[in-house]
């Protein structure tokens, strides 16, 4: 049985009870090789956590690593990565993780089957063990069984495998099953005969069967078994059974429970002195369960487990959750609470007091003989000691745990820190913030991710009933996504809702430290409020990290190293010295170290509230507007030497740079536009113009060029020039048209730079276009035609293009159709792709009005593989909107159907009306054909409403005497809106 797990467009399932088995989609995959499938197998059994580089070193090849390991592991997963699907398998900080919930591995999921069924009333445990035991298709780990890591998780899986048949026989003989389990007990115990609790079944079920004599037999054969082979008796609950037998009274429900299920009458009694001091938990425990789960496993192989992350991720809580679930294990479970120790010479004595070894009376306490006392005490002790919040005390806490570790082979230590404590036989475990759900994920889907679960378990300890729904989805998905996900600021942001509703909370999180200043009294100090999280991290830092972490701060998409090093670089702190104080940031958990971006990259990020905290602090030290324009001049000038790609061959690299960047280079440019210095935000709107058309991002183009011009006193005319001319075409279906006509008579009228020539290819084609605008169609050809023999083939391109269209405004389909192929052929030679998908889209709608469909529908395929190329727009939207009605014109109804339904996916993900409507429109004509008039009407009414409202929301955008009008404000929503307004009186049967 393989269940599917959502990874981007696939679902992965991974099969290891049994010889290995991966779907994907439900196609078989093929993992090939001892070592690939050994990667895939430990990186599955750690689903969804990260597997360290030295793990999965150690459990492929074990005592003989090859010479360059890390570079052998590395080209292992690159292999792995080629079979899976597209982000199946992740870089992490610490290694590798597979994108997948524990769901997607049939032994964590066979896990979980069996832990919620010892919750259940007998009746459901029997149904849901009968399920999970039909997970096992044979041996566990079959295809890596010879691996050394292999063995432990066989022996474990096997052990739970028995269990659970153990529990499912229990929960049958509550239910009175007794008569059909003798033979298959009898056969267990035979196979199994030193477990005790399998021969104790068997022995009542053969009594309540009403077999007295076999059940007194079988109990004598386990106590001489137990005897001659272990030389122990057999244990109370048994021997309190064989005594209800010979009597004839009723035998105990439970002959021999599970460890974990025992009462408390059959277990020794506990010792006269406390064995731990863990608290008793007010709140529920919410995900982290593989956490907990691979910690106890690293505890197995290691005596130190520090676990890491920044202020406030629940780093103590999961401690103290591991320390439960081992307490049984381990006998003794001490934490110690550091964070009021301020003294390095107090730490020993701080975990002499929590063990209850008081200091002797009339000595003289010094470090040593604390730390001689402490050593003496735990020397022959077996425990798990817990010690929280080492962060300001790394180098002591660490000499103080090597000598533990050296000195008490019985003591394993979880530390929990925001730095690790750098001794031998340290392992790490990278406390993450917990999942967040996509932007527009819907309730259903939200409700999914363990932070949306918990902010809805502490929001209902407050307003009972809360629930996540479709009313306050987008409210609370903004919330956790704003808040990043961190336990403690959701716990604390869920309080607030007493007063306020998620919505007003979720507005007001720009002023995060004031709305989150409420305390919960029983937190420790450092985490009663938000800024008490803050202010514990910022006392630990030197003051030259101080300044980085202030100056990183103003670096919106993760800032690579080279950005770094030319953004924070000042006073107080060289360009050299960026690598080393950034890296200690990191280990202090303050900066957080991501994976390679679309470039290979490292980028280096900061939570959004420490950002915000730290920026707080940047305002404060008077440097503020010296580093934002340090910011904004370092992004302008990459982009200023990208933007040329952008019309040639390394188009797409160049694209995929400015994507990368991209909040960078808005954040800069919006601060730009609105300082003293707009000719600075002008030089944006010139160099991130053409970034805009391509990529449809027109509104935001609008923002920052109005924002710029409204300061453009005395700016230079050539920067004037070229952003007049980025606004127009940007406004080109988006503005009002003497809006656009004004700039273009602006860079027309500027003309290019002092020398003369234009600072901008498409400068040149201002006049032709402004003359296509105002319908002065001779003068636009005259214009571009000066233009067609320049030797740039792109300036070529444009003018054919623009020649092109202007035809056809006339009415010349056989002159347009020669020009545009001329477009067409040029952008190919300058390796523009999204100019020859524009072109090729012209030519499509072209020979659809002639009728040639066949042609248009190449033409089209060919426009949206090339515009695709540039993520999803709305004109690749559109190009799918028309190729499907061209494909019913050619009667391929059915690739029609799912070009419609690719097209709407789209223009979902896209979250734009205009597009969104156009696919309805068509859906509903669809619908229409087939004469289903309820979806038709269904279609077109959606299609209805979201024109409309777009007509009224860019009114409100542009508000004035001049502002766009209903209809001029959506592109083309005139002619859609006629359409679907007739489509709908035709359903109503009223003609227009």
């Amino acid at each position: 049985m393989c269940l599917g797990v959502l990874l981007g467009p696939n679902r992965l399932s991974i099969a290891v009870l049994g010889p290995l088995q991966v779907e994907a989609d439900g196609v078989p995959v093929t993992v090939s090789g001892t070592r690939m499938r050994a990667l895939l197998v430990l990186l599955a059994l750690n689903a969804g956590s990260p597997v360290t580089n030295q793990q999965l070193i150690d459990g492929i090849w074990g005592q003989r690593p090859p010479g360059r390991a890390l570079h052998a592991l590395r080209a292992l997963v690159s292999r792995l990565r080629r079979v899976l699907p597209a982000g199946a398998v992740e870089w992490h900080a610490a290694g590798y993780r597979l994108a997948a919930p524990p769901e997607a591995v049939d032994a964590l999921r066979f896990e979980q089957r069996v832990a919620a069924a010892r919750t259940r009333t007998p009746a459901e445990a029997v149904a849901d063990l009968r399920e999970a035991l039909d997970i096992w298709r044979g041996d566990a780990l079959t295809d890596v069984a010879d691996l050394p890591f292999a063995q432990a998780h066989i022996v474990r899986l096997e052990e739970l495998r028995i269990s659970a048949i153990e529990d499912r026989i229990e929960a049958q003989l509550q239910l009175g099953e007794s008569l059909r389990l003798t033979a298959e007990l009898q056969s267990l115990s035979t196979a199994h005969p030193l477990r005790e609790r399998l021969r104790g079944q068997l022995i009542r079920a053969l009594y309540l069967s009403g077999r007295q004599a076999d059940a007194v037999a079988a109990y004598e054969e386990t106590r001489r078994m137990l005897a001659d082979q272990l030389g122990l008796d057999p244990s109370p609950a048994l021997r309190e059974a064989h005594l209800a037998m010979l009597r004839g009274e009723p035998v105990p429900h439970a002959v021999h429970p599970p460890p974990e299920a025992r009462p408390p009458d059959l277990v020794l009694a506990p010792p006269a002195l406390p064995t731990s001091n863990l608290r008793t938990q007010v709140t529920s425990f919410v995900g982290r369960a593989a956490d907990i789960l691979e910690i106890s496993r690293l505890l197995d192989d290691a005596r130190l487990v520090t676990l890491l992350g920044p202020g406030g991720v629940g780093k103590t809580r999961l401690a103290e959750e591991v320390a439960t679930a081992l307490e049984q294990q381990l006998g003794e479970v001490w934490t110690v609470e550091l964070s009021a120790v301020r003294d390095a010479a107090e730490l020993p004595r701080a975990v002499l007091a929590v063990l209850g070894s008081p200091e002797p009376a009339g000595r003289a306490s010094d470090r040593s003989g604390d730390i001689d006392r402490l050593i003496g005490a735990l020397r022959s002790r077996h425990m798990l000691l817990v010690l929280d919040s080492c962060e300001h005390l790394v180098r002591a806490t660490a000499q103080l745990g090597g000598m533990i570790l050296s000195s008490c082979p019985g003591v394993k230590v979880i530390a929990t820190s925001r730095e690790q404590l750098g001794i031998a036989g340290e392992r790490l475990w990278l406390v993450e913030p917990l999942a967040l759900p996509p932007v527009d994920a819907d309730s259903r889907t939200a409700g999914s991710y363990v932070s949306v679960q918990l902010f809805a378990e502490r929001a209902r300890s407050v307003r009972h009933g809360f629930e996540v729904d479709d009313s306050n989805v987008a409210a609370v998905v903004r919330l956790c996504r704003s808040l990043d996900g961190i336990p403690l600021l959701l716990e604390l942001a869920a309080g607030r809702l007493r007063a306020l509703s998620v919505e007003q909370l979720a507005d007001r999180l720009d002023d995060r430290f004031e709305m989150l200043g409420g305390s919960n009294r029983m937190s420790l100090g450092r985490h009663q409020t938000l800024r008490a999280v803050v202010d514990w991290s910022w006392e630990l830092l030197s003051s030259t990290e101080r300044t980085l972490l202030c100056r990183i701060a103003v670096l919106h998409g993760g800032a690579t190293l080279h950005s770094a090093e030319r953004v924070c670089r000042g006073p107080g702190l060289a360009g050299e010295q960026v690598v080393g104080v950034l890296t200690a940031l990191v280990d202090k958990s303050m900066v957080m170290a991501t994976g390679p971006d679309a470039l290979g990259e490292p980028r280096f990020r900061l939570l959004d509230t420490i950002r915000l905290y730290a920026l707080e602090q940047l305002a404060v030290t008077g440097e503020e507007q010296a580093v934002r324009r340090a910011h904004a001049e370092h992004f302008l000038e990459f982009a200023e030497r990208i933007e040329p790609t952008l019309r040639g061959h390394d188009q797409l690299d160049g694209f995929e740079w400015l994507r990368a960047n991209q909040d960078d280079l808005h954040a800069a440019a919006r601060w730009a536009a609105e300082s003293a210095e707009p000719e600075l935000g002008l030089r944006f709107v010139g160099v991130l113009g053409w970034y805009w058309l391509l990529t449809g991002q027109h509104v935001e183009c609008e923002n920052i060029a109005t924002r710029a011009l409204r300061r453009a006193d005395g700016t230079a005319g050539r920067v004037l020039s070229v952003a007049h001319t980025m606004r127009a075409l940007n406004g080109f279906g988006h503005q009002d048209r003497r809006e656009i006509s004004a700039s273009l008579g602006i860079a027309a009228d500027l003309g290019g730079d002092e020398n003369g020539g234009p600072s901008h290819p498409a400068q040149r084609m201002a006049a032709p276009l402004l003359a296509t605008l105002t319908g002065d169609h001779v003068s636009a050809l005259e214009r571009a035609g000066v233009l067609i023999s320049e030797p740039d083939p792109w300036m070529s391109a444009c003018a054919h293009f623009l020649r092109g269209e202007t035809y056809l405004q006339l009415r010349d389909p056989a002159t347009a159709r020669d020009e545009l192929g001329r477009a067409l052929e040029r952008f190919h030679v300058a390796g523009d792709q999204w100019g020859a998908g524009q072109v090729a889209s012209s030519l499509a709608d072209l020979h659809t009005s002639l009728g040639d469909h066949q042609a248009a529908a190449r033409h089209y395929a060919e426009a949206i593989d090339r515009l695709e190329r540039f993520g999803v727009t709305e004109d690749s939207i559109e190009a799918r909107t028309k190729l499907a009605r061209g494909l019913v014109a050619c009667g391929e109804h059915d690739r029609a159907a799912g070009m419609l339904s690719a097209a709407l996916d789209a223009a979902h993900r896209l979250g734009m009306r205009e597009p969104l409507a156009r696919v309805h429109y068509e859906l509903g004509e669809s619908a229409r054909r087939d004469n289903d008039t309820d979806l038709a009407r269904d279609h077109l009414g959606r299609a209805w409403q979201l024109l409309r409202t777009e007509a009224g929301a860019a009114q409100r955008r542009k508000p004035g005497r001049h502002g766009p009008t209903a209809d001029s404000c959506v592109p083309r929503a005139p002619g859609v809106l006629r359409s679907v307004r007739m489509a709908l009186a035709h359903l109503r049967g009223v003609s227009e």
